[in-house]
């Protein structure tokens, strides 16, 4: 009788502990929890009844230490990093940071923001590192992002720091160095056959033509919508927008409050430079969108900032001159060297610009570092000398560099078609007489200019 009565006894402590595992979740002192997946709730009693199997997320609104292990690719290789930071979540922003991660705000907004300053800040070895001063730097520069969520970083602690290449990424870098050739990717956005053969009636574009004889050729799918960001990050990473991240041309900065375009912070998965670095590989990219800030590579990056971009919204106001010169190329000291090779509109003249269009030497003189869409010249101006300083920019590094992998991005076709393809024989007939007159020509232009 005893031994049933144990056996009842145990089975109902049994039973008790795993309804409070299931049902009962302990808060912590110094932290509160929220609940609910529609209208959400604020928690704060240290014992809390929930759902079965559906724990409260607890966040700490007095200062607390937390763990956070992650790793990242850096020119040397994979980091591996463990740090403990000092934190605590302001109250009233608990719901906001709740409906946007979930309570998953140290994986999904933490850690990719240490992985970037890593990724931005690293030199070559754990010991020569300070560890002390790289913590400080990334407090300083992870509190306004963090602060814009309501997280107040206090401290943090760097535990440990491994860099490592894996055998597999070893033998993989080992044999691209032995058998591999060379990739060069010239990309031109909003190339079309149809345009090009209505122009290559008119006009020999001798080293398309070229490529068509000699390579292969032929119209490709296109992910949709299309929106160049989006397109050109799928090239460069090789996974669906749902996957990198970039889907628009900007995006709402929640620390500034401004819209900025896309930045390579925002991507969510390595690019082309990135891959090729992890693997040993040299690269060199030129003007690819979405690659500001530059990210540290075995080559050199110059980013997509270094001159106008329509869809910059503080470009189109006029402060293109208050912009930050940091993350522009990488390595920094590439910036000094290439500032010679940098074209505004003012350099572009007028001999120049008639090889586009068909004007007078008086409507030439407009100028303007800003796109006024009732000025066409003003903005066929900073079109071609976007244009040449990246043409100019790849040259320069390319020979420097001779990287194994090599691309560039030039948006001179899709802007001028965006400008004047309503000129274009046939032309759109809203039109008038004379400004067919003058710009009929001008997208045919842009082919030669591509071609050439």
């Amino acid at each position: 009788m005893k031994i049933k009565t144990c056996i009842r006894i145990i089975v109902a402590i049994a039973a008790a502990a795993v309804i409070f595992i299931a049902f009962v979740q302990i808060i912590p002192e110094g932290y509160v929890g929220v609940s609910g997946d529609g209208e959400l709730k604020i928690v704060e009693s240290r014992f809390y009844l929930h759902s079965p199997f559906k724990p409260i997320s607890i966040y700490p609104i007095t200062e607390k230490e937390v763990d956070l292990k992650s790793q990242t690719v850096t020119p040397q290789g994979n980091l591996d990093f463990d740090l403990r930071l000092t934190l605590a979540i302001q109250r009233d922003r608990l719901k906001r940071l709740h409906s946007s991660y979930d309570g998953k705000y140290l994986e999904l907004l933490v850690a990719p923001l240490v992985q970037d300053f890593f990724r931005r800040t690293w030199k070559s070895k754990p010991d020569d590192q300070d560890t002390q001063g790289l913590a400080a730097s990334m407090v300083t520069e992870l509190t306004p992002s963090l602060n814009a969520y309501g997280i107040r970083l206090v401290n943090a602690r760097i535990k440990s720091l491994r860099v490592r290449q894996n055998a597999r990424d070893a033998a993989i870098a080992s044999r691209a160095r032995k058998y591999g050739g060379k990739v060069i990717i010239i990309g031109s956005d909003a190339f079309d056959w149809e345009i090009f053969e209505q122009v290559s009636a008119e006009r020999r574009l001798p080293n398309i033509e070229k490529l068509i004889h000699e390579g292969s050729w032929g119209p490709m799918i296109s992910v949709e919508p299309l929106i160049s960001p989006m397109i050109w990050t799928t090239m460069a990473t090789g996974v669906e927008p749902q996957v990198h991240g970039i889907i628009d041309f900007i995006v709402h900065d929640e620390t500034s409050g401004e819209d900025i375009p896309i930045t390579s912070d925002m991507r969510r998965v390595p690019a082309l430079w990135n891959i090729a670095t992890r693997f040993g590989l040299s690269s060199g990219f030129v003007g690819w969108l979405g690659s500001y800030p530059a990210e540290p590579v075995k080559g050199f990056i110059i980013s997509d900032r270094i001159v106008y971009h329509v869809f910059d919204p503080r470009w189109q106001k006029g402060e293109a001159n208050s912009e930050k010169l940091e993350g522009l190329v990488y390595p920094p000291h590439l910036l000094a060297q290439l500032r010679t090779l940098v074209r505004g509109s003012e350099d572009v003249s007028y001999e120049e610009l008639s090889g586009y269009v068909h004007i007078k030497p008086s409507e030439a003189t407009t100028e303007g570092r800003t796109f006024d869409r009732l000025d066409p010249i003003r903005n066929l101006k900073l079109v071609i000398a976007a244009n040449t300083t990246y043409e100019r920019v790849a040259r320069r590094a390319y020979q420097d560099f001779r990287p194994r992998v090599f691309g560039v991005y030039l948006d001179m076709v899709d802007t001028m078609c965006h400008l004047f393809i309503k000129y274009m024989p046939p032309p759109m007939p809203d039109v008038s007489r004379d400004d067919i007159e003058k710009y009929k020509d001008a997208v045919a232009a842009a082919y030669a200019h591509t071609d050439s």
